[in-house]
Order: structure tokens, then C-alpha cells, then sequence
């Protein structure tokens, strides 16, 4: 339905382009640790909005920041919406990817 109001053909600078705006599959976050909440939820926001499940993965140094926040997405999302994954970045994400 969001695709079928939103798809339209645009021509910008020459190029002729379809918009098409629809959940592609899952999001990988990888929650910063520069600014971890700012950054963090311009990724996920997005992702949700769309209809995109996501996998977050919190900077280490950002844990604390997060952790209030599981309980608020548990109770507004349902179940797999958002998945969260602990550990280092380079042992976690790879796989993933």
C-alpha cells in the first residue's frame, strides 16, 4: 500500500527515475559510540518506518544509554522488529553481513 500511494516517476536534471518507497528486509544498526542515542535512532527510526525489521547492535561504550530504552521497545513493537545483539563489532556484524 505505501508503495503503491507513493511510486511515481520524477525527471531531475535529465534523469528519469521511479521513487519507490517499501521494506526491503532486515536492517543492520551498528549502534556508534560517538554520540550512540543521536546516531542510533537516525538509523533505526527510518528502518521502522519503512516496515524494515532491524538487528541493533549497541556501541560497548553505550550500553547504559540503551538499556533503559529495551523495555519502551518491547512494549511498542512487536516481537522482531527490533533485535538487539551484544559483543565486539567485529566478531558480531561479520557474520551478520
Amino acid at each position: 500500500e505505501l508503495n503503491a500511494r507513493s511510486a511515481h516517476f520524477s525527471k531531475v536534471q535529465g534523469v528519469n527515475a521511479m521513487i519507490r518507497r517499501g521494506p526491503l528486509g532486515v536492517v543492520l544498526c551498528l549502534g556508534p559510540y560517538n554520540y550512540p542515542l543521536n546516531e542510533t535512532f537516525s538509523l533505526l527510526i527510518p528502518a521502522l518506518i519503512m516496515g524494515n525489521p532491524v538487528i541493533f547492535k549497541p556501541a560497548k561504550h553505550g550500553v547504559l544509554l540503551i538499556s533503559p530504552l529495551l523495555e519502551a521497545f518491547r512494549s511498542s513493537f512487536p516481537a522482531g522488529a527490533i533485535n538487539i545483539v551484544y559483543g565486539r563489532g567485529r566478531g558480531v556484524a561479520s557474520p551478520i553481513m
